[in-house]
């Protein structure tokens, strides 16, 4: 997981960030949709929707 975790760092690293998660986050559908039962599907949307207040930010970059 940390690796591939790494690898999107390193893929994403001269592209607006903004862009970058919307695209990561359509292919992370894509792929639910495609492995997941339609139950486990809603499931899984539902999960996301009700947790967005607990995601945790992530550090901007600053100037050193």
């Amino acid at each position: 997981m940390d690796e591939l975790y790494k690898e999107f760092e390193k893929l994403t690293r001269n592209h607006e960030p903004f862009l970058a998660a919307g695209i990561m986050m359509a292919q992370a559908m894509k792929i639910y949709k495609a492995m997941l039962s339609e139950d486990e599907f809603k499931l899984m949307t539902e999960h996301i929707l009700e947790s967005r207040d607990s995601i945790l930010e992530v550090e901007k970059p600053t100037l050193q």
